[in-house]
């Protein structure tokens, strides 16, 4: 999860910009998620991790009034039958 956190800033070109970060309710999303923010952070984003969220959370939490230009990573799970 630290490569795809690093990958994230580098692809998007997020280096200096604001990246917010949370996840759904699994017990492994604060792994993943601290993971994800490790990676993002070395490569020079400032991230915040808002913890356990829901997508329209993520959503309220990136628009302009709250997070002007953040970028947002929410990781959740596939859901199969």
């Amino acid at each position: 999860m630290r490569a795809t956190g690093a990958a994230f800033v580098d692809v998007l070109g997020l280096a200096g910009s604001g990246v917010v970060v949370g996840g759904d309710m699994r017990p492994s999303s604060p792994e993943f998620v601290a993971a994800f923010a490790e990676g993002a952070t070395r490569r020079g984003a400032n991230v915040t991790v808002i913890g356990s969220i829901s997508t329209d959370e993520l959503w309220f939490n990136l628009r302009p009034s709250n997070t002007a230009g953040c970028r947002g990573h929410h990781r959740v799970s596939r859901h199969r039958p």
